[in-house]
C-alpha cells in the first residue's frame, strides 16, 4: 500500500512539473495552428517564437531576421529598433505603420507587435527593406526568403513634390489614419499622372481651371509644416503604394458632385474616394 501511494505521489508530482513546463513553454511559443517555418535560402529560422501568423500576416521577430539577413547589429531603444548592414540604416517604432530602410518609407499596414519588450514586424515588409525575395507555401506553412545583399539604395524622392504633397496631406487629411493620409497622397499623385489634370504635384494642387480643387491651396493652411507621419505617408505614395487604386476624387460629404458623377471607389475614416 505504501509503495502505492508513493507511486501516487510520483505521478503527480510529475504531472505538475509537465503542466508547468507545458504552460512556460505555451507561454513562449505560439500555438501550434500559429507556427510557421520561416526559412532563409539552406538555413531555418529557428525562433518558432517569432514566426507568429497573426490574420494571414506572418510576424517574425525584427533582431533575430535582421541578424539571420546578415546585418551587422541590431539595437533597440524604447520601442524603436535601428539595424545596421553594409553601412545602411533601417529604423522600425512600434505604433508607426512604416518604416524607414535607408531613405526609403515603406508601408506597414499590419504596424509591429511588441511582445517581451521585443519588437516583431511582417515577414513581408522586413524583407522588402532588404531587398529579398519572399514565397509563402501555404501546404508546408513555410515562408522561404530569398536575401539579397543588404538593403537598396538610397531612396530619392523628388524634393518639390515631396515638399507639396506632404504639405496638401497634411491640410486634408491631418486627422486621418495613416491609410486615410497616403489615400489623399494617391488622389494628387494619380491626377498628375492623368491627362485631366495639370502636370506635376504643385499644379494640381494650385489648380484651379474648373474651380478650386483644394481649399487648403488657397486658405493658406498648404503652407504649414506637415508631421512626420504626413511625410511618410506623401513618400509612400510618391514610391507607388496605393490604398485606393486610380481614384481621382475624394471628398468629406457623402453628397457630393464626385458622388452623383464618378464611380464609389471606398470610404476610409472621415473621406470618400471616388474614380
Amino acid at each position: 500500500m505504501k509503495l502505492r501511494k508513493r507511486l501516487l505521489v510520483s505521478a503527480a508530482a510529475a504531472a505538475i512539473a509537465t503542466a508547468l513546463v507545458l504552460a512556460d513553454i505555451s507561454a513562449v511559443y505560439p500555438a501550434a495552428k500559429n507556427r510557421v517555418t520561416v526559412i532563409i535560402e539552406n538555413g531555418t529560422f529557428s525562433s518558432r517564437f517569432r514566426a507568429e501568423l497573426i490574420s494571414s500576416t506572418t510576424f517574425v521577430s525584427v533582431r533575430e531576421f535582421s541578424l539571420e539577413m546578415g546585418a551587422a547589429s541590431v539595437t533597440q531603444n524604447g520601442n524603436t529598433i535601428t539595424v545596421s548592414a553594409n553601412n545602411q540604416i533601417m529604423q522600425i517604432t512600434a505604433g508607426k505603420e512604416y518604416i524607414v530602410a535607408n531613405g526609403r518609407y515603406i508601408y506597414n499596414r499590419m504596424g509591429c507587435r511588441v511582445v517581451g519588450g521585443e519588437i516583431s514586424a511582417p515577414i513581408r515588409v522586413l524583407s522588402e527593406a532588404f531587398s529579398a525575395g519572399v514565397e509563402w507555401q501555404s501546404k508546408e506553412r513555410t515562408v522561404r526568403v530569398y536575401p539579397a545583399e543588404g538593403f537598396p539604395s538610397s531612396a530619392s524622392y523628388p524634393r518639390e513634390e515631396l515638399y507639396w504633397l506632404s504639405r496638401i496631406v497634411s491640410a486634408e487629411a491631418r486627422g486621418e489614419s495613416f491609410e486615410g493620409k497616403i489615400a489623399v497622397a494617391n488622389v494628387v499623385c494619380n491626377r498628375a499622372a492623368s491627362d485631366l489634370f495639370p502636370d506635376g504635384i504643385k499644379d494640381v494642387i494650385f489648380d484651379k481651371r474648373f474651380g478650386v480643387q483644394f481649399s487648403p491651396a488657397y486658405s493658406g493652411s498648404i503652407y504649414n509644416t506637415p508631421s512626420e507621419d504626413c511625410v511618410a505617408a506623401a513618400a509612400i505614395a510618391l514610391g507607388g503604394t496605393s490604398v485606393v487604386g486610380d481614384s481621382l476624387f475624394f471628398s468629406n460629404k457623402k453628397n457630393s458632385w464626385a458622388s452623383r458623377n464618378r464611380a464609389f471607389a471606398r470610404e476610409i475614416g472621415g473621406h470618400y474616394f471616388y474614380y
